[in-house]
């Protein structure tokens, strides 16, 4: 999976941030996470992405808000049947890979009493994400072949999660969540040989996320 500059400088710079503005309350956490989405196949199955987060509790602690940049990597499925056309089923189904930057935030808020080390939350958040598609050639049923490139432009990502976060000592987390990913999409995919072309429209993504938090 390739990760991109941006992740590296994105942790740097929430890390020298944290530590110049952070107070006895210890209200910043960053730390790692990887999500794990499935699009239903249409145009992905697995979404996989690595990333880095960074959270700020506002006053009171129940409420936060929360950043992140994430480097996604699937395969867009089956390119081809977006514009109506069948590989030839004698050789492998072919796909085309694809990565994506995601930046993202959002806002949460945690329930229960800032004692306990096992809370519940929830996330309501907002991102954009750039995908890009590499270009794929095969045959096709009955003859001939396709060269199908894809312009995915940039998409919208509205999200939502809820699950735990588990507190491991006085400064480490692990949190676990469900998630719902919604993406406004409007993907051009063309085929240079017959000159067919298609589009993917809005999908949605169902997974969840898991990290390892660092307050202080």
């Amino acid at each position: 999976m390739r990760v991109s500059r941006s992740l590296l400088v994105f942790g740097i710079l929430i890390i020298v941030l944290a530590t110049t503005l952070a107070a006895e309350e210890k209200r910043f956490e960053i730390g790692p996470r990887v999500i794990m989405v499935t699009a239903g196949g249409e145009p992905a199955n697995d979404m996989i992405s690595v990333g880095v987060y960074g959270e700020y509790r506002l006053a009171g602690g129940n409420w936060y808000v929360g950043g992140a940049i994430d480097q996604v990597s699937y395969d867009f499925e089956r390119p081809w049947k977006f514009v109506g056309l069948q590989q030839d089923t004698t050789v492998d189904v072919i796909d085309a890979s694809t990565d994506a930057t995601v930046l993202s935030g959002w806002i949460g808020r945690e329930y229960g009493r800032q004692e306990r080390r096992l809370r519940f939350f929830w996330t309501a958040g907002l991102g954009v994400s750039s995908p890009d598609v590499e270009d794929v050639t095969g045959p096709v049923e009955g003859g001939g072949t396709f060269d199908i490139t894809t312009d995915p432009g940039s998409e919208i990502i509205v999200s939502g999660t809820g699950g735990l976060r588990q507190r491991l000592g006085k400064r480490w987390s692990f949190q676990f969540a469900l998630r719902a990913d919604r993406h406004f999409a409007d993907w051009k995919v063309v085929d240079r040989v017959s000159g067919n072309t298609g589009t993917v429209d809005d999908y949605t993504g169902l997974g969840a996320n898991v990290a390892f938090g660092f307050r202080f």
